[in-house]
């Protein structure tokens, strides 16, 4: 991908993400500084790629930047054989229409992953690291706002210890 050396972002936040104990992460860059290849090398890094259920998940408050970190995944992530899907509802899908989620890393709005959560279709007691993609724009929104909530909720009532990084 034409990686020379790592951005700002990159070389601050990656490995913090990395090492253990893995801490939670609250971390702002501009646009452009590489904060979408620093969520996508967390959560390649952190995916136990013998386990297959949803171990990776971040959240993003639009369609178009849901799709834009998959593709940066996809990229980094092609030789891997770690599976990846978006949970964004298609053009006359709901919900309850979507089979259960089994690929390893997912990216989804607020919205549609918290009811994919609340049906059971997704599940989050795997989950080794969370990320909010955008998180002062979903908090600022009080739709993104309670969806958000809920999902952090969920995950933390979970057995097991996910890092989140905002």
């Amino acid at each position: 991908m034409r990686f020379r050396k790592p951005s700002a972002i990159l070389a601050v936040s990656l490995p913090m993400i990395l090492t253990p104990p893995h801490k939670d992460l609250l971390a702002q860059a501009y646009i452009g500084s590489g904060k979408s290849t620093c969520i996508v090398l967390g959560m390649l890094c952190r995916v136990d790629p013998s386990q297959k259920v949803p171990q990776a998940l971040c959240v993003c408050p639009t369609r178009e930047l849901v799709l834009q970190n998959l593709e940066v995944l996809r990229q980094i992530g092609k030789l891997t054989g770690i599976t990846s899907e978006c949970v964004v509802p298609k053009d006359g899908e709901s919900a309850s229409k979507r089979p259960i989620v089994m690929s390893q890393v997912v990216f989804g709005i607020p919205g549609m992953t918290n009811s994919m959560i609340c049906a059971k279709e997704l599940d989050v007691n795997y989950l080794r690291i969370f990320v909010f993609d955008d998180a002062d724009y979903m908090l600022a929104d009080d739709e993104f706002k309670i969806d958000s909530l809920q999902i952090m909720k969920a995950i933390r009532g979970s057995d097991n210890r996910c890092q989140v990084l905002i």
